[in-house]
């Protein structure tokens, strides 16, 4: 899983909350395969809280707590459907990939916002520059941000982000 090192003060929060506020306008928020019924109904509550006065850690415990996540996937091998217990770690999971596509967000938002035009991501060994208006056009369109900085899911970085 990718992770974005965040600095979350008021202008960030700001700027993400924004985002959240336009996916839910626009009608484009993503409802994650992961969640049950009430978690669908909750989610945008739960997701704005944590971008308000959390992280992603805050919003994974609400995930779990208020038992917002399946408890089964079902798995079809093409003739018999099974069910599978959904492993204990997919609301954290869930909670990092959604609150790093927001705070990302948000950083591009506040750039446009800015005037600067570039979006700086990098780790220890590598560093990628993105149009700000580009990136945030990518993110909405709900393109994975491993798919977008070139980095396969299973991989544990941690990244950088400065906007220039």
């Amino acid at each position: 899983m990718t992770l974005i090192n965040k600095n979350l003060d008021k202008v960030s929060r700001r700027f993400m909350k924004a985002e959240v506020e336009w996916d839910i306008e626009c009608d484009k928020l993503r409802y994650s395969k992961d969640l049950n019924h009430s978690g669908t109904r909750e989610f945008s509550e739960l997701l704005m809280r944590a971008v308000d006065v959390g992280d992603e850690s805050s919003l994974a415990f609400d995930l779990k707590e208020r038992q917002c996540i399946r408890v089964y996937d079902a798995i079809s091998d093409g003739k018999n459907v099974s069910l599978v217990k959904v492993p204990e770690n997919r609301c954290h999971e869930l909670s990092k990939s959604e609150f790093n596509k927001f705070y990302l967000r948000g950083l591009c938002r506040q750039a446009v916002d800015e005037g600067l035009s570039k979006i700086v991501v990098f780790d220890e060994s590598v560093e990628r520059v993105y149009s700000s208006s580009k990136l945030l056009s990518d993110l909405r369109a709900d393109m994975d941000i491993e798919d977008i900085m070139g980095v396969r899911k299973s991989e544990k970085r941690v990244f950088n982000v400065e906007m220039k």
